[in-house]
This record gives C-alpha cells, sequence and structure tokens, in this order.
C-alpha cells in the first residue's frame, strides 16, 4: 500500500523488479494498492489532480499499470491494511510518518527510506527494509524477499 505523493518510486520499483527477471517473475500475484494521505481529498486541488493523472501516466508508461489499485481517498485505512501483505512508503522528506506507525501496528513489515525518524522505528531486517531514497533499484530489492515471503 502506496500513499500518492510516493507513488511514482514505486511504479519505478516495480518495473524494475520486474527487469530483474526471475526475482521478479517470482511474485507474478503482487497488487500495489494506491491510496491517498490522510486527511487529502484527493483531485480536489487542480495540482494535486494533475500529480494523480503524472501518476498514471509514468504507471502505464513503464507497463505497470496492471498492478495498481488506485483506490483513492479512504476513511477505512485499517480496513485497507488488512488486505495488504506489506507496507511500502518510499517517502523523500517525512520525519516520521504516522502511516508507517499504523502499519506496523497492524503488524505489516515496512519498507521505506532512510530518511528522519524512519530508520528508528522500521530495523532492517526486524520490522521491514529501509532503503536509501530515491533510488528505485534498491526499494524493488527489497521489496523482493518480503513479497516472497511477508
Amino acid at each position: 500500500m502506496i500513499p500518492r505523493d510516493e507513488a511514482n518510486q514505486a511504479c519505478h520499483a516495480d518495473q524494475e523488479q520486474r527487469d530483474q527477471g526471475p526475482a521478479g517473475d517470482a511474485v507474478p500475484e503482487r497488487r500495489v494498492i494506491h491510496v491517498e494521505p490522510c486527511g487529502r481529498k484527493g483531485g480536489e486541488r487542480a495540482e494535486e489532480h494533475d500529480v494523480d493523472e503524472r501518476v498514471k501516466a509514468e504507471a502505464q508508461r513503464l507497463g505497470v499499470a496492471d498492478q495498481v489499485i488506485w483506490l483513492g481517498n479512504r476513511k477505512d485505512v485499517p480496513r485497507v491494511l488488512t488486505a495488504a501483505d506489506l507496507f511500502v512508503l518510499p517517502t523523500l522528506e517525512d520525519n516520521l510518518p504516522l502511516a508507517i506507525l499504523e502499519a506496523m501496528a497492524m503488524g505489516l513489515p515496512v519498507v521505506s527510506t532512510r530518511v528522519g525518524g524512519v530508520p528508528e522505528c522500521v530495523i532492517s531486517g526486524v520490522t521491514g527494509e529501509v532503503v536509501p531514497p530515491r533510488n528505485a533499484k534498491a526499494l524493488a530489492a527489497a521489496l523482493v524477499p518480503l513479497l516472497k515471503d511477508p
């Protein structure tokens, strides 16, 4: 499950995973669930709608659009989390994203980026994996083993 702001990174990671050959092929049933961040009303402002359309276009260009489920803004995020096998937040600047804590409270492994306080709560190999920001290859590499055995 991935909030919109970082969905481009997730789309690139999904493409990287596919490009890895056998490792990517080993998890063909994966789906990316795309949910709006809490408190946002997706597409309400023109620039948010533009971001949504750019992310969808990028997913299409990368050939991963069929793997993305676009849920938009949800009030039942705990229910959505129960359907997930892991939580991905390739954030670029958050200090300590509440979404990560919510996912961990639901028992999900978390894959996120080494920014702000994220490395203090996501322990690589224990509660998930932490990767460098803006690195789709590292994100994909962290996802494969968790997708094979969440």
